[in-house]
C-alpha cells in the first residue's frame, strides 16, 4: 500500500505540473490496460504530454523521469458515479450552488451541461486524486425528476463535456414519495406517467 500511495503521489504530481513536465514513464509495474486483456507483470506505462503513450512489459526505452512502482498496479483512470462535480464549489452559497434547481416545473428538461465550471476546485482535487472522468447531474429537488446528466472529462481543458444529456436521474423510495406527494405509489404512478408521454411525443 506504501508503494502504491507513493506511485499515486508521484504520478499526481507529475501531472499536475506545466504541460513540458508531463511525460515520465513508470516501471515495474502491474498494469491493467483496461481493455479486457491479463494485467502485464512487471510492466510499464509512458506517458508523454499528460498522455498515455506505450504500455508493454519488461524496461521501455526512454530517457524519460521514472517511477518505480515497486510491483504496485497502475490502472486507467477512476470513473466517478452519480456526482455534482462541476455544479458547485461553496455548498452555503447559491450563487456558486447548480446541484439543485428547486421550483423548476421542468426539472426532467434541466441539462446540467451548460453549468459545469471546468475551474471547480472539486474537479481538481478530484483529478489529482485519479479520477479522469465522471457522470455529473443535478439532484431532484421538486419533482422525482432530478434532470440529464453529463458524463465530464477532468482533464485541464475548458471543455469538460464528453457526452451532454446522457442519461436522466430519477429518485423513487421514500424520498421520491416525498417529492410526489407522500406516497411511493404515487411516485411509481408519475413516473410511468412520464415514460407514457416521453412515448407519445417520441410518436408525433
Amino acid at each position: 500500500m506504501k508503494a502504491l500511495a507513493t506511485l499515486l503521489a508521484s504520478a499526481a504530481f507529475a501531472l499536475s505540473a506545466p504541460a513540458a513536465a508531463q511525460s515520465f514513464v513508470v516501471t515495474n509495474a502491474t498494469v491493467a490496460a483496461g481493455d479486457g486483456s491479463e494485467p502485464i507483470e512487471s510492466g510499464y506505462v509512458v506517458v508523454e504530454n499528460g498522455k498515455v503513450a506505450a504500455i508493454g512489459s519488461g524496461t521501455p526505452s526512454s530517457n524519460l523521469p521514472a517511477i518505480d512502482a515497486n510491483g504496485a498496479w497502475v490502472t486507467p483512470g477512476i470513473f466517478a458515479t452519480v456526482t455534482s462535480l462541476g455544479l458547485w464549489d461553496v455548498g452555503a452559497v447559491s450563487e456558486s450552488n447548480d446541484t439543485r434547481a428547486g421550483g423548476a416545473p421542468f426539472s426532467a428538461a434541466l441539462d446540467v451541461a451548460p453549468a459545469v465550471n471546468p475551474n471547480s476546485q472539486h474537479i481538481l482535487v478530484h483529478r489529482a486524486a485519479g479520477v479522469t472522468r465522471a457522470a455529473s447531474v443535478t439532484m431532484p429537488a421538486s419533482s422525482i425528476f432530478g434532470g440529464q446528466g453529463s458524463i465530464i472529462d477532468l482533464g485541464a481543458d475548458m471543455n469538460p463535456i464528453t457526452r451532454a444529456r446522457a442519461f436522466q436521474v430519477v429518485t423513487l423510495g421514500e424520498s421520491g414519495a416525498r417529492l410526489a406527494g407522500g406516497s411511493r405509489a404515487s411516485s411509481h404512478a408519475l413516473f410511468r406517467n412520464a415514460l407514457r408521454e416521453a412515448n407519445q411525443f417520441g410518436e408525433d
